[in-house]
């Protein structure tokens, strides 16, 4: 598998939400010009002879040094995930992630 990972960085008020497409606003963000692209070259490449090509989508803010799970629901622990290195790789253990199909279910977490 391959992995990605989108980070947006600046101070508060300076637009990051809104670079992502994650806010209220109708414009299209960041998240969903990448996943628009994504989901349309598993389109392109897909074949019964090849195994299926899935996404797995997860959020989280560092804020503060804090790390939150952007995906928990209130009667989950959002706050004090712990980030960890392990062979070049880093990880929030215990994050939340689902599997999506298109752009909209994407938009929708």
């Amino acid at each position: 598998g391959e992995d990605a990972t989108i980070i947006a960085y600046g101070q508060t008020g300076s637009g990051k939400t809104y670079t992502m497409g994650t806010s209220e606003s109708a414009s299209t963000g960041l998240c969903q010009l990448a996943a628009a692209d994504i989901f349309a070259f598993i389109s392109q490449n897909s074949s019964d002879a090849l195994p299926p090509i899935k996404v797995r989508a997860s959020f989280i803010q560092i804020y503060n040094e804090k790390v939150t799970d952007l995906l928990a629901t209130p009667d989950q622990a959002k706050v004090g995930l712990v980030l960890k290195e392990r062979d070049g790789r880093v990880s929030a253990e215990g994050m939340l992630s689902e599997w999506v199909d298109s752009v909209d279910q994407l938009s929708a977490l």
